[in-house]
């Protein structure tokens, strides 16, 4: 029979960080503004546990038990709960995935943890984090992918479908090359596919003027990019018609979060 979990106060210096933490790497500044907030209102909700011979391990609640050491604290409320290593690392999974402060490379691994060391399916992993099937799929493509892809999606500085979408160019330095075009511009998805359907008809075009022999090459060198985002209405345009205005920083933010699309289309039509 498990053992019914109890809140007890545990000396700081009897507890461990996690073995197999899920997490890249904890933001020192959030522990710091967290070590405040228990300074002022006390602590919310107490950390979780499980024994470990004499000593504990936390389950969750790592910047808690940070923040309490940062605050010189000697103890702190644990609930100590009695987890084998499956049911330690399950339940670090679900309680990291509700976290929002989860960049997108970490949310990928915690769901590749249910896929991998409990074999659940794509629908049983939607379902245990409470996140629907599709979801699940994008952020375990984002894994698929190579490592300064992932990096820029994690940074974000662009979108996981962005991604997606320019590995569909098959060369590797010239997939780099978009990848450096879409970084520098903050392309949408609409403007990606145009960028990959340019790329793919360049191919063709240039095998079928050789006489469509030896393979399909490779362009000789890529298209620049023809299509911006526009920074209103997030639509691709053709950076030809592309117009620079001059605008702060919070008009900048009215025009392209504060108004929607059709508003801006009818300002234009009036202007």
């Amino acid at each position: 029979m498990a053992i019914k979990p109890v809140v007890k106060l545990i000396d700081l210096e009897l507890i461990d960080g996690p073995v197999t933490p899920l997490r890249e790497l904890i933001d020192a500044e959030k522990v710091r503004e967290l070590a405040e907030s228990i300074r002022s209102v006390g602590l919310q909700n107490p950390v979780v546990v499980r024994r470990n011979g004499e000593r504990f391990e936390i389950v969750s609640g790592h910047r808690r038990y940070l923040a309490h050491r940062l605050l010189g604290e000697k103890a702190i409320a644990c609930l100590v709960k009695d987890l084998d290593e499956s049911g330690l690392l399950l339940a670090r999974a679900i309680e990291n995935i509700q976290r929002e402060d989860l960049s997108p490379l970490e949310t990928a691994r915690v769901y590749q943890v249910l896929r991998d060391k409990f074999s659940y399916s794509m629908e049983k992993t939607a379902q245990v984090v409470g996140k629907n099937k599709m979801t699940v799929w994008k952020y375990l493509q984002l894994l698929e992918l190579p490592e300064d892809f992932q990096g820029a999606v994690d940074k974000g500085l662009m979108s996981m479908a962005v991604a997606v979408e320019l590995m569909k160019v098959d060369d590797p330095e010239f997939r780099k090359y978009y990848l450096r075009s879409a970084v520098q511009s903050g392309i949408t998805l609409p403007v990606a596919q145009i960028w990959v359907s340019d790329y793919e008809r360049s191919r063709m075009g240039k095998y079928y003027s050789e006489g469509g022999s030896g393979g399909v090459p490779e362009p000789d060198t890529p298209n620049l990019p023809t299509y911006l985002t526009c920074f209103a209405c997030h639509g691709s345009v053709d950076v030809k018609l592309v117009r620079n205005i001059g605008v702060c920083s919070e008009c900048y933010r009215l025009i392209a979060f504060a108004r929607a699309p059709q508003e801006l289309t009818q300002v234009g039509k009036e202007g």
